[in-house]
């Protein structure tokens, strides 16, 4: 293929996994902050389940609480989906078409895995961010958040904590995006080539 063909799929392939981190973001944020509010030391002892956890927040806080921190995830999920496509299909543009099954394992795994960890670099502050803002309980929909926007989320955070608290949690985070991105990554091919065989 032309280079310039090349180009325009893996733009088109990157702008695509872009737009898709939206309906990602809108469909995951109330687990995300049921999730987060669990694991959170500063509410142990308040929720016994996820669906008690997910009322008591609708019950105190209104409804809306549980789309805490939409922005953050789309910040999130957008650019990590637009870097993690668009890096796997410019890499595979220069890889040796492979042959041998154990090559191929090895190639989509690695593919998953750098994927992965590059964009999991580039979106760990907005995960923080999250995180953050998820973690905040007001006791009415009224109260005033602390981190209300991802702006002044960032800003904050940098002001009273310094750059690297952008960063904390970022060994956590990668090795599970990175574990996450290689399996799945390899495991999609695997599962493409069998239905293609069959198919066939």
């Amino acid at each position: 293929m032309p280079a310039e063909k090349r180009f325009s799929l893996t733009s088109f392939l990157a702008a695509a996994g872009f737009l898709s981190g939206f309906l990602e973001a809108a469909v995951v944020t109330p687990w995300e902050v049921v999730k987060v509010r669990m694991q959170s030391l500063e509410h142990q002892g308040r929720y016994t389940s996820s669906v008690q956890c997910a009322r008591t927040i609708v019950a105190q806080e209104g409804p809306a609480a549980l789309l805490t921190g939409l922005t953050a995830t789309c910040a999130r999920n957008c650019p990590f989906n637009g870097l993690y496509f668009g890096l796997i299909f410019t890499a595979k543009n220069y890889l040796p078409e492979s042959t041998a099954p154990g090559q191929t394992f090895a190639q989509n795994l690695v593919l998953g895995c750098g994927a992965g960890a590059v964009s999991t670099f580039a979106i760990a502050p907005f995960d923080v961010v999250k995180s953050r803002m998820q973690n905040e309980r007001r006791p009415d929909a009224a109260a005033k958040a602390e981190y209300s926007t991802v702006q002044r989320a960032l800003v904050r955070i940098v002001r009273t904590e310094g750059v690297g608290a952008l960063y904390k949690g970022f060994g956590p985070l990668l090795t599970k995006v990175v574990l996450s991105c290689g399996v799945s990554y390899t495991a999609f091919h695997y599962a493409l080539d069998f239905l293609t065989s069959r198919d066939a």
